[in-house]
């Protein structure tokens, strides 16, 4: 919940910035050891990608998911359906809130507690798996039996497991509606990520094919 107010807190003061930019860090050596010092004025260089990342997210928020809000509420999914869903996102919900808590307070330590910019850049990074799910990136991305909290690669194949499941049990009407949404909802943010020379976080090497699995799955465990 704190982390959550911390972000609304973070998204108000850049956008009422109106352009002025982000101040470089103030680097003290007197009071930093070396080590420190040297986060400290590296932490300086993620200042225009807090302002990218942050655009890029309030387009993806007040423009890209509001064409397809309706078509979503609108999907008529089978109550069994419905509870494969549910159960998917509660997993879906407890390994991203893991994976983000840990991961920001990594990022804190590693970066000698000197470097507010990174920790507001890997704040923002997940709150797009919080507005719009990404099982690949949260769940199925091979990086994560490297990453702390590390996903063994049986946990990996569970989570495929599940998606397959709940995919191979999609009545074939809902296949084709999910999936011509997805499709044509890929394209313009396609369209807008080359825009701006976006290319998403942990989204790893999968084939496109998958991909297309992937983002179905994403729709459907999509809060609306």
């Amino acid at each position: 919940m704190i982390r959550f107010f911390l972000m609304i807190i973070i998204l108000s003061l850049l956008s009422e910035g109106k352009g002025q930019g982000i101040s470089s860090n103030i680097c003290d050596s007197n009071f930093l050891n070396k080590e420190q010092y040297e986060k400290c004025i590296e932490d300086s260089s993620f200042a225009p990608m807090i302002y990218q990342v942050v655009n890029h997210l309030s387009y993806y928020k007040t423009v890209i998911l509001p064409k397809y809000r309706m078509a979503r509420t609108g999907l008529v999914i089978p109550d069994s359906i419905q509870k494969m869903i549910l159960e998917l996102k509660k997993l879906y919900d407890s390994t991203l809130k893991e994976k983000s808590w840990v991961y920001g307070n990594d990022m804190n330590k590693n970066m000698k507690y000197v470097s507010p910019k990174s920790n507001i850049l890997s704040l923002i990074t997940f709150e797009y798996f919080k507005i719009y799910p990404d099982v690949y990136a949260v769940m199925l991305n091979d990086i994560h039996t490297i990453l702390n909290p590390a996903s063994s690669l049986s946990d990996i194949e569970r989570f495929k497991g599940k998606i397959q499941h709940l995919l191979g049990s999609l009545p074939d009407v809902l296949t084709n509606q999910v999936y011509e949404i997805t499709a044509k909802m890929q394209i313009e943010k396609n369209k807008y990520d080359s825009s701006m020379n976006w290319r998403g976080f942990l989204q790893g090497t999968a084939e496109e094919s998958e991909r297309e699995k992937y983002r179905m799955i994403d729709f459907l465990l999509w809060d609306k």
